[in-house]
């Protein structure tokens, strides 16, 4: 049975906050899991 967004948001908040900022972390890559050019050259100045 698949959870719906309602349950998973209810769920992370019963969570401390570091494993809340892992998930975080966790999705956000997997949402910009290739690399922006022009990101990693702002990052380097």
């Amino acid at each position: 049975m698949s959870l719906t967004l309602d349950q998973i948001v209810s769920e992370t908040r019963q969570l401390p906050r570091e494993q809340v900022a892992e998930l975080v972390d966790r999705l956000t890559f997997e949402l910009h899991d290739e690399p922006e050019p022009e990101n990693d050259a702002a990052w380097a100045e």
